[in-house]
Parts: C-alpha cells; structure tokens; sequence
C-alpha cells in the first residue's frame, strides 16, 4: 500500500493577521507530514470542510468554480508526480522534504543535466546500466560544448541543436554517425520530458532539426578469414593471444560485442549454457556454451581464478572504474586487431564489431530468417538487424530460386 498521499485542507492551526487561514497541501509520507502552500487564505467559513473546496460567494476570488478547479489541478500534479517516483521505486528511500522539493519543483525550469542526470541514475538501479551509458556518453559530449554548463529545456531549440551540430563536426575527430548517435540520445530525453510535462510540445526542436547519417560500410569478413584466425597457433605468451580468443569468442557467443564480453560472470554458466542479459539493450540472451567457447572459457576460469569475470579485464570495485578499465581494454583490443588482420593477410579494417558483423552475415547467406538473426544479436529491431546484413550472394538467390520453383523441395 502506498504510504504517501497528498490533499487540500484549510489549516486552522496558523490563523493570518487578518483572521483568515492558509489554504494548504497536505503531504503525508511514512507517518511525517508537511504543508505546501497554495498561496491563497481565506475566512473558514468560506471553507468546505467536507468536500474539501471553497464555497461560493467567497470575496477572495472572482470565480470560486475557477479557484476550486485550480486546487483539484494541484492536486492531480502532485499525485501523479508521487505516483511516478513510486514506479521508479524511488519513493521509499526519499525524506519528505525530498519528496516536497520534487513534487513541487517548477517543471518549466528544469535543467537538462539535472534531468537527464537523474534519469540515468533511475536507469542503473533498474537494471538498465547498458541504456544508461548511452546517455552518460551524452552528457559527457554535451559538457564539451557547453562548457561545463547547465542549461533549461526553453534554451533546447533549433538554434542549439545546429549549433552543437556545428561545433561537433568541427573537431575533425567525429564523424556524422556518431553525432546522430548523439542527437537521437536527445531526441529521446525531449521526448520523455514532454511526457513529464517539462517540455512544451510547441518547443520540440527536432520538427524541423534532421537527424543526417551516411551509409555504413559493411564490416564482415570471409568465413576463409575466420578459418586463418581460428587456427592460429599462438602461445599464452605471444601478444595476439588474447585478442585472438576474444574475437573468437566474440563470433562463437553469436556475434556478442566487446562489452558483453568483459561483463560476463562466471556465474551465469548454467548447465552447459550461458545465461546473462545484453549489456546495451538489457535484452535476455540463452546461448549453448559450443565446445569452441568452453575451450576458451576454461583456459580463462583456470588462469583467472579470482574473479568474478570470466575475461581478465574488470578488476575494479566502483561501476565508473569498470567503465574506465572497458574503455582502456576496447581501444588496446582494437589496436592489437589491426596486428592481427595483417598476419593473417585480411585487407579490411578488423575492429571488435568485425566479429558481430560476420557472424550475422555468414548466417544470412546460409538462408536464416532476419527475425533469427536479430533474435541471436539481440537487436530490439529488425530494422537494425538488416543494417547488418550484407546482400546475399548471387549464388544463394540462385539456389533459393530453385528451391521455390520445384514447390520449396
């Protein structure tokens, strides 16, 4: 049962100069109460006790109707926004003066940090670490631009948007991509301030703003590739060690990326299978450890014994540490790639999504349904599956052609 409430009532215990009584909000919350004031006293015997409203021919108000409404209006706000906080489960470990300040806040001023800032932090004690990241990585490139300012939702229109735009792209180190990136990561916090009635829809700066990309160049590579990689003979002591194993077990865990990677626990080995969430999407992944992985996994179990992790990467206790340590790993993972790449003779650039690429790709030209596939990446949208894929070859439309001619034999 929720222990918070909010209501209206003609506070008797603090009468005016004049004689007249504050009309109040009443917040109760785990047995404390406080008042919020309506800025409003009248003479109580203008006061509706038992319906909780101001009665008519009260001379404070030129229409008490209007007044009445108002009140019901506040009240409304104040228990929708409680009702919020519940559903993040967010309320219970708030003071009432926490609660006064949130309820209360005027939304019109809200600024986008602050907002944004404790949405994230709503995120990760959900579960959501991986989403929440997404908009970490956005404030951190907003701070860039705005110097370490905050600013409100009515200075986030058009004109900043173009010119985040521009400052952006003038860094010469960025790319068109990873701004849109950026820009839907706004479009998202609009979106949702709107809903929490922050953010006019009139001011919503993206009617006109457009959201630009350019094509991706594909970044799979042959299976003849893979097959070179796969049998490497290198020796724990060699550098490429393992960076060869990660890719690998990259491509065999069903094309998971680098950060799923290091996130994994020994823990969610289960029964011959590998059970845990993806660490973007959250989305619940089940993959059958192959005798590929195991042989991987156990090299790491045995040479990594104290940890929690199956990778040796994550040593850190403090969540921002691990996000520094996965950062510093990823860029030297990327680097010892390209070493890689040239001594088994690949031409294309060999990062760490070049194993996600490849196994999505080497499964669409074996005829899998994209709805297979995206289940596997665990995409949220097909859509985002098919920028994947490359077209398949002419000789498995060939094959697929036949196939449908003779009646699918």
């Amino acid at each position: 049962m929720l222990k918070t409430s909010v209501s209206v009532t003609l506070d008797k215990r603090r009468p005016k100069k004049n004689g007249f009584y504050p009309i109040i909000f009443r917040l109760n919350h785990y047995d404390k109460n406080t008042s919020i004031s309506s800025k409003h006293d009248i003479d109580d015997k203008y006061w509706d006790f038992t319906n909780k409203k101001v009665k008519k021919g009260c001379p404070q108000f030129s229409s008490t109707s209007a007044f009445n409404n108002f009140l019901v209006s506040k009240l409304s706000d104040f228990s929708n926004e409680i009702l919020r906080l519940e559903s993040l489960g967010r309320l219970e470990s708030m003071s009432i003066q926490d609660v006064k300040k949130a309820i209360t806040r005027d939304k019109k001023d809200v600024q986008f940090y602050a907002y944004t800032t404790e949405w994230i932090e709503d995120l990760k004690n959900t579960g959501r670490k991986g989403y929440a990241r997404t908009f970490d990585d956005l404030i951190r490139e907003l701070k860039i631009f705005t110097e370490n300012k905050d600013f409100s939702f009515r200075e986030l229109n058009y004109e900043f948007l173009k010119k985040f735009d521009t400052f952006y792209l003038s860094r010469g180190t960025t790319s068109l991509n990873s701004l849109a990136v950026y820009m839907r990561s706004i479009r998202v916090i609009c979106n949702r301030a709107i809903k929490d009635g922050i953010m006019d829809e009139q001011q919503y700066p993206f009617k006109n703003y457009q959201i630009r990309t350019t094509p991706t160049a594909k970044r799979a590579i042959d299976f003849k590739y893979l097959e070179k990689i796969i049998e490497l003979d290198l020796e724990p002591s060699n550098p490429l060690f393992h960076v060869r194993n990660y890719f690998l077990l990259s491509f065999y865990l069903q094309g998971r990326p680098f950060i799923d990677l290091v996130y994994l626990e020994k823990k969610f080995i289960k029964n011959g299978r590998l059970k845990f969430f993806r660490t973007k999407t959250n989305q619940p992944l089940d993959i059958k450890l192959s005798p590929q992985v195991q042989e991987i996994v156990d090299y790491y179990k045995t040479h990594n014994p104290d940890s929690d992790y199956i990778l040796p990467v994550l040593t850190k206790e403090n969540e921002a540490d691990k996000r520094d340590q996965y950062q510093h790993a990823l860029g030297n993972y990327n680097k010892k790639l390209k070493k890689l790449a040239k001594l088994v003779g690949i031409q294309e650039s060999l990062t760490s999504y070049v194993a996600r690429h490849s196994f999505a790709t080497i499964a669409n030209n074996m005829g899998l349904s994209v709805s297979a596939i995206s289940q596997m990446l665990a995409h949220t949208s097909i859509k985002t599956t098919q920028v994947y894929l490359d077209k398949l070859k002419a000789s498995q439309l060939d094959h697929f052609t036949d196939r449908i001619i003779r009646g699918g034999k």
